[in-house]
């Protein structure tokens, strides 16, 4: 046995920690140790965890076009990539379903035109004592009916993409019975075509995917144990274009299968990406984060030990550590400037457990 090794073995012997979060050091110890200290850096924006993304459209953006109704298309109005404006013509389809709202919808005008004819002979013969009150309010109630009805089907009709021009040319006899419109909900830009001319639509179905002129979002599956990272506000990049991103929304429930949870982040400016591009982003640590090197950490059980130099030694302090890299991150516990045992920490640990004590 070399002397260096008998020398630390006796030192080891006479070191004491004081109540498990205190270890007695002067000069000479740290020098005969070979013990060194750095101070706690404010982890900068330039470390980060990179994570896998897709590209998505803004979670409060219309940007699909549906058919609410079964059908078969008949043609489309706009080629993908073109930009189209809110209510815009997409694609037209002809329905049986359809077409039996709109005939719905003539009868139900008729029935209005004939209400009103009865509701102004019986408010003319009320007014000249012919009829009773209860007869006029018949026919009243009969005409409230008829106004209600029509307005319900107008409505649906017109969320089937027919405007008031439509309606009126249903009326008149000059449209094309059995069709609708799928229209743009929003300004955008026509980025897929779900099906193709001639093919079968189901109800509900998207017909159209749009692109919104709204700056586009990142979904992004986040380790639940990077949890304390997310803060909405928070900050993101992508690794190879380094187009800065801002979190928007987190989900709070942990995925069983992958423990993650997903995080929504928001471009800060306008960028070429399309829904459904992958890109690799790179999550950043909150401000104030204490950057923590690998080799001043040491794991007793489940906690995770550093240890900080005092006028007396080091104190034993456990903090709460989030992996980032080679190194780990620190959001409380310890502040910028403290010095922590970067060189040494294995030994250290090892006279807080009383290697080498004859106790």
């Amino acid at each position: 046995m070399t002397k260096l090794p008998v020398i630390l073995f006796l030192t080891l012997g006479t070191l004491r920690a004081f109540g498990q979060s205190q270890i007695f050091l002067d000069e000479g110890d740290i020098q005969l140790l070979d013990l060194e200290f750095a101070p706690v850096a404010v982890a900068e924006r330039q470390l980060g965890v990179s994570l896998p993304g897709v590209v998505v459209s803004p979670p409060d953006a219309s940007s699909l076009g549906i058919s609410l109704y079964p059908g078969v298309l008949e043609r489309w109005h706009a080629a993908p990539g073109e930009a189209v404006e809110a209510g815009a013509a997409l694609a037209t389809l002809r329905s049986v379903e359809v077409l039996e709202v709109q005939q719905d919808y003539q009868v139900a005008n008729t029935e209005l035109t004939l209400a009103r004819q009865q509701h102004d002979r019986d408010s003319q013969l009320f007014d000249a004592g012919i009829i009773s009150r209860r007869r006029l309010l018949e026919s009243e109630t009969t005409l409230g009916g008829a106004q209600a009805a029509l307005r319900s089907l107008e409505s649906q009709l017109m969320v089937l993409g027919l405007r008031q021009s439509d309606l009126q040319a249903l009326l008149a006899g000059e449209f094309d019975l059995g069709t609708f419109t799928v229209r743009a909900p929003a300004a955008a830009t026509l980025s897929h075509r779900a099906y193709v001319t001639g093919e079968h639509v189901p109800a509900n179905a998207v017909v159209a995917e749009l692109n919104g002129n709204d700056r586009p979002w990142l979904s992004v599956r986040v380790p639940a144990r990077l949890s304390p990272l997310l803060d909405v506000g928070g900050s993101l990049s992508t690794a190879a274009s380094g187009h800065t991103l801002t979190l928007r929304q987190r989900d709070f429930n942990i995925d069983v299968l992958s423990q993650s949870v997903e995080v929504l982040a928001e471009f800060d400016g306008q960028v070429s990406v399309v829904p459904g591009q992958l890109q690799t982003v790179v999550l950043h640590p909150r401000p104030g984060a204490m950057l923590i090197p690998a080799a001043a950490v040491v794991h007793e059980g489940v906690e995770s030990l550093v240890y900080v130099r005092n006028p007396n030694g080091v104190e034993i302090r456990a903090l709460s550590l989030i992996p980032m890299g080679d190194a780990y991150l620190a959001t409380s516990g310890i502040r910028a400037g403290e010095q922590i045992l970067v060189k040494g920490a294995a030994l250290v640990k090892g006279i807080q457990l009383g290697l080498g004590s004859d106790e």
